[in-house]
C-alpha cells in the first residue's frame, strides 16, 4: 500500500474551504492516484464514479489556486507535490527511490521546473518532521551528542543519524517506503524521550523495528505458527531481528 505525506493544514486555506464537498474530494482523488512525482492522468469517470457526484472538472481545475496544471500531454501535475513528498529529492540521488523520481520526471519534462523550486524554495522532509514531531524540553540531563551520531553519518531526519550506505541498504531491503515510516517513527520518538541515546544505533532501531512488525504481521495471519523472538542480555526487553533497541546483540 502506497504511504504519502499529507497536509494537514490544507483545511485552512481559503481555495481549499471554498471547494464544493464534492471537489474536496477530487482533490484527494487525484493525490491518491498520481504517479510518485504528482503527475495524474485524467480519468474522470473513474474519478466521479468513487467520489459518487459529477464535477466540473474545468471550474475545479481553475479553483485550485494554481496548484494544479494541465501539461501539453493532457495529463494533470499537482506542482508543489514532489517538494512537499519528496524533500529530499536533491539531496539523495544515490538512493534507488530517489533515482526512480528523477527518471520520472524526466519522462514528464519536469525534472528542471522541479530542479527550480527547490532552489528557489527549499523544503525538506526533515523540516516538516520537526514540525509535526514536538520535541520535549529537557531539564539538561542527556543534552549532548547522541550516540546514533558518529563517523559518516548524517542526519537523515531530525535527530536520526545514518551513513548514506546504511539507508541505501534499509531501502533496498525493505522499500522506500517501510523505511522512512520507521525513520519518522525514530524521529518522533527522539524528540519526545529523554535521554536520546535510548537508541543508540539509529540504523539498527530502524531494522528491527520493521522486522518487529514483519513478524507481528506474520504471526497475526498464522496464529498457529511460532514466531521466534529473544530477550535482550542488557535490558531484558524483548526483541525481534538481530540487535536490541538499546543496540545489544548476541
Amino acid at each position: 500500500m502506497s504511504k504519502r505525506f499529507r497536509d494537514t493544514a490544507i483545511w485552512a486555506k481559503p481555495w481549499f474551504r471554498k471547494l464544493k464537498p464534492a471537489e474536496k474530494l477530487a482533490w484527494d482523488y487525484i493525490l491518491d492516484n498520481c504517479d510518485n512525482v504528482g503527475v495524474w492522468v485524467p480519468d474522470f469517470e473513474a474519478a466521479e464514479f468513487f467520489i459518487g457526484e459529477k464535477i466540473d472538472w474545468e471550474q475545479f481545475a481553475n479553483s485550485t489556486n494554481g496548484n494544479l496544471e494541465q501539461l501539453p500531454n493532457g495529463k494533470w501535475w499537482v506542482i508543489d507535490f514532489c517538494r512537499f513528498q519528496h524533500g529530499d529529492l536533491l539531496t539523495r540521488k544515490d538512493s534507488p527511490a530517489v533515482r526512480s523520481y528523477l527518471a520520472l520526471l524526466e519522462t514528464h519534462g519536469l525534472k528542471d521546473r522541479v530542479a527550480q523550486q527547490f532552489a528557489s524554495s527549499p523544503s525538506t522532509v526533515g523540516e516538516q518532521l520537526a514540525n509535526s514531531c514536538p520535541t520535549v524540553k529537557g531539564t539538561g540531563k542527556g543534552k549532548g551528542k547522541g550516540k546514533g551520531e558518529g563517523p559518516g553519518k548524517g542526519e537523515v531526519a531530525p535527530d536520526v543519524f545514518m551513513t548514506e550506505d546504511e539507508r541505501s541498504r534499509l531501502v533496498a531491503e525493505y522499500g522506500e517506503e517501510a523505511t522512512a515510516a520507521k525513520i519518522t517513527e525514530l524521529s518522533c520518538a527522539l524528540g519526545n524521550r529523554i535521554p536520546k541515546d535510548k537508541y543508540k544505533d539509529h540504523y539498527k532501531t530502524v531494522k528491527n523495528w520493521i522486522e518487529r512488525d514483519r513478524a507481528k504481521t506474520k504471526a497475526a495471519a498464522h496464529p498457529a505458527s511460532r514466531v521466534v523472538h529473544k530477550f535482550c542480555g542488557s535490558c531484558g526487553k524483548e526483541y525481534w531481528g538481530s540487535a536490541c533497541d538499546c543496540g545489544w546483540s548476541e
